[in-house]
């Protein structure tokens, strides 16, 4: 078994993995999990869930400050969604 340490590029060839088996579940019809790690693009992610950004609409709409965020949402959210006014 391969593991993952913090050595320089050790993140970035670990990231580059699960994108090829993000790629190959969204080949195959399916979805991929949702991991803290924010390997997978925005556009692999609003693949495997295209409701994914009314999720994002919802959770600013209920948070409107921005008291609870993420790198997941920083990611992934909409840049208009992040932009506070």
């Amino acid at each position: 078994m391969t593991s993952v340490t913090t050595r320089a590029g050790d993140l970035g060839r670990a990231c580059r993995m699960i994108s090829a088996l993000v790629d190959l579940a969204l080949a195959l019809g399916g979805r991929h999990y949702l991991a803290y790690q924010t390997c997978p693009t925005r556009n692999q992610v609003i693949q495997g869930y295209p409701e994914i950004d009314e999720f994002f609409a919802k959770k600013v709409a209920l948070d409107p400050e921005g008291r609870f965020s993420n790198g997941f949402f920083e990611t992934y959210a909409p840049r208009a969604l992040r932009e506070k006014p």
